[in-house]
């Protein structure tokens, strides 16, 4: 992000009590819409920037290793059906194994452990035959439906990154390696 705009964020959301108490914002009358007007602006200057699945290098952002050949749940989906369910098994159970990751729900940071029994809880709870993995992670993992904002995954490193596309990386990975090793 720029320093201009980490600045205009910084100097809107300072003296956005200015502008609403000299008129500048007369129109915006509430001053909750106000706040919320401004907020996001101030966030935007001085908040961790949220990455979306690559990392400081660009290189895609896994859960772990993307070696997954020789892992137990890579095998458990390749002896299996490799249904569209199996693929979110697939990605939920790497969650799971995650080490040294912190994955953020509802504000609230978890570990691996407590992320994996809440992703298998909501899989079990909304997964709708017929349903695509890319779709149910696009409309169960991609936002929180009480608050609206973006699931995270915090690495080791301190960065953050949106969890909607760390677990697509996942998807890729598990597609493209089936792929290759089974000829599908």
């Amino acid at each position: 992000m720029s320093d201009y705009t980490t600045n205009i964020g910084s100097f809107l959301a300072f003296f956005s009590p200015f502008f609403v108490g000299h008129g500048i914002l007369r129109p915006v009358k509430n001053s909750f819409l106000a706040l919320t007007l401004t907020i996001p602006l101030f966030l935007a200057g001085c908040a961790a920037p949220l990455l979306k699945g690559v990392d400081a290098e660009g290189a895609k952002a896994y859960l772990g290793s993307p070696e997954i050949q020789g892992t137990s749940t890579y095998q458990k989906y390749v002896t299996g059906p490799q249904s569209e369910a199996a693929k979110l098994i697939y990605v939920i159970s790497r969650i799971g194994e995650a080490e040294g990751l912190l994955f953020q729900h509802e504000g609230a940071w978890h570990d691996p452990q407590e992320a994996y029994r809440g992703s298998m809880w909501m899989l079990r709870k909304n997964f709708e035959k017929g349903e695509t993995a890319r779709d149910f992670i696009r409309l169960h993992v991609w936002h929180s439906d009480n608050t609206g904002t973006p699931r995270l995954v915090k690495y080791p490193d301190g960065s953050l990154q949106i969890g909607y596309y760390i677990l697509l990386n996942e998807l890729d990975l598990l597609e493209a390696t089936a792929s290759r090793e089974l000829g599908t």
